[in-house]
């Protein structure tokens, strides 16, 4: 099974101490900090070696990295991309991997999917979950791509890395408050006050990545 070649994954941290425990969660260990927000990145079509190997001027990822965990030893579980998202967001490609199609009702029987996934889970738990892509048209657009009628890489936006929209029990309204399908744009600028922990994924342009990294 090949190593993931496609993407480039990083996961910050943003550490504060929280007194917010829902009763219904395990007790956390007392000595370890409780994270308010967990932010993912996902980078799309560049190799490992790209972005942390020197191959491109990247000096601030490589930073970030330096300061954290690298899974040496990830592994994809298909190809094309669009499956692997899936598996990252639900542990299940929810059979649209191999095809690279956007899922719909009109090419599977089970859109849109109600199984569970990171985004269902956490807000079940009273947390949340914000999915950001760059280049995103608007607050829960559900297009295929961006700009209309793109081809290759002449798309910014690619809904194929998006796989929350395709989950009914991911809401998708049209604000900020309202949905979990926001603009790279949308991404708070200032440290997010709340008293509920959250994870925000944030999914890079179709085919050249780009990096946005906020306090959280």
């Amino acid at each position: 099974m090949p190593k993931i070649s496609r993407a480039c994954i990083i996961t910050l941290l943003s550490c504060a101490t929280s007194s917010a425990v829902a009763a219904s969660r395990p007790p956390w260990p007392p000595t370890l900090p409780v994270y308010d927000h967990i932010v993912i990145v996902v980078e799309e079509n560049k190799d490992f070696e790209h972005i942390l190997g020197g191959k491109f001027d990247a000096p601030y990822i490589r930073k970030l990295a330096a300061e954290g965990a690298i899974f040496e030893r990830m592994f994809a579980e298909e190809h094309y991309s669009q499956g692997n998202y899936f598996w990252l967001f639900s542990g299940s490609n929810q059979n649209v991997g191999f095809r690279d199609q956007v899922p719909s009702k009109a090419n599977h029987p089970d859109y849109p999917f109600k199984a569970s996934s990171l985004g269902e889970q956490l807000i079940a738990k009273g947390l949340s979950f914000k999915g950001y892509a760059e280049s995103l048209p608007s607050i829960g657009s559900t297009v295929d791509f961006d700009p209309p009628n793109c081809r290759g890489d002449q798309c910014i936006y690619a809904r194929k890395h998006v796989p929350w929209i395709s989950f009914a029990n991911v809401p998708n309204g049209t604000t900020i408050e309202t949905s979990s399908n926001l603009r790279f744009v949308d991404f708070p600028s200032v440290r997010i006050a709340s008293s509920q922990s959250s994870r925000e994924h944030i999914s890079s342009r179709a085919h050249m990545p780009r990096a946005k990294a906020s306090p959280t």
